[in-house]
């Protein structure tokens, strides 16, 4: 049950990106956000269900090679956790310096504005379509290869990914629809906080996980020897 262990942080480094937390607070805020702010959520853990699964395939295909196919998925967890590295080495160069204020994203304003459709389509596209996502899905669903792979398992595997990795989606939207205008302000608070320390907050989660996901793979390649 490794895999089902090394799924916990992955779907944590899910959770604490800014991206969705940030569009979550704008959704639920905006002029429909009583009905565009659930459905972003949901749109968002139906894409994470999609790529989970997705993941889990390909991996099961692979892992049916054998040896070979193991070592494959090893360097693969291997290359994933030096991309995040290189991530968190970049987010570290661009961070605000003292003083200065962060660069808000032009792509706010589109989620302040957004119709429940859109929130929908674009909750999917962020769970299930965001690079750093499938990345991190594909490094958890890699270590399936060495364990007996069982229908049992990849569902627990994906209900984790799913449950942790909606959770601070899923406590802004309820957050909302329980407080109402009152928690505007707390959300508001989150929001500016995210969007101020966004490259703080990726460096930190993109070099843990990397250790993570580097630690697992390099144990793959010597139980494969």
């Amino acid at each position: 049950m490794d895999a089902v262990g090394n799924a916990f942080p992955i779907a944590a480094a899910i959770a604490l990106s800014p991206f969705p937390i940030v569009a979550a607070t704008l959704v639920v805020g905006s002029p429909k956000g009583r009905v565009a702010g659930p459905l972003f959520l949901l749109g968002w853990a139906v894409g994470l269900v999609v790529l989970s699964a997705a993941s889990a395939l390909l991996v099961s295909s692979v892992a049916e090679a054998g040896s070979s196919g193991r070592l494959l998925l090893d360097w693969l967890r291997i290359t994933v956790a030096l991309l995040l590295f290189w991530a968190a080495y970049q987010k570290w160069r661009s961070r605000p310096r003292v003083g200065e204020a962060p660069e808000r994203p032009t792509w706010l304003d589109a989620f302040s504005e957004m119709n429940p459709a859109g929130a929908f389509r674009m909750g999917g596209l962020l769970g299930g379509a965001n690079p750093k996502n499938i990345g991190l899905v594909l490094a958890a669903m890699s270590s399936l290869a060495h364990e007996p792979i069982s229908a049992k398992l990849v569902v627990l595997e994906i209900a984790i990914l799913v449950a942790i990795g909606s959770s601070t989606v899923a406590a802004i939207v309820a957050g909302h629809a329980l407080g109402g205008d009152k928690a505007a302000g707390g959300l508001d608070a989150v929001k500016e906080f995210m969007i101020r320390n966004n490259s703080v907050i990726l460096m930190v989660v993109f070099t843990l996980i990397g250790m993570s996901v580097l630690g697992t793979g390099i144990s793959g390649l010597a139980a494969d020897q």
